[in-house]
């Protein structure tokens, strides 16, 4: 094993431990998300904006678009969970544009 996969396989040891004491620590009261899927309920909590509020159209759009550039950078390695998460993309997407018109 090179030192790179050393250090990776000590980082996500560490990451696990971290995990487990935290959820030791404050049991029930921490909810662990993936970074990727709080990035979707976010552009989800845009689509409700722009359904119920009119705000302005021009920083939500801003906003809608920078979260959608960031998404489109954390695609999972494993194929099933990414053509998942690129069907909730796409489903949000043709709504928030679909919205606009």
């Amino acid at each position: 094993m090179g030192r790179r996969e050393e250090m990776v396989e000590r980082i996500k040891s560490l990451m696990r431990e971290n995990k487990r004491i935290l959820k030791k620590k404050y049991p029930g009261a921490v909810k662990l998300f993936h970074m990727r899927d709080m990035n979707v309920n976010i552009m989800r909590q845009y689509l409700l904006l722009r359904k119920e509020r009119p705000i302005s159209r021009d920083s939500l759009n801003y906003k809608f678009n920078n979260r959608l550039s960031l998404a489109n950078t954390m695609y999972p390695r494993n194929p099933v969970k990414k053509l998942l998460y690129y069907l909730k993309l796409k489903r949000i997407c043709s709504d928030f544009y679909q919205e606009r018109d």
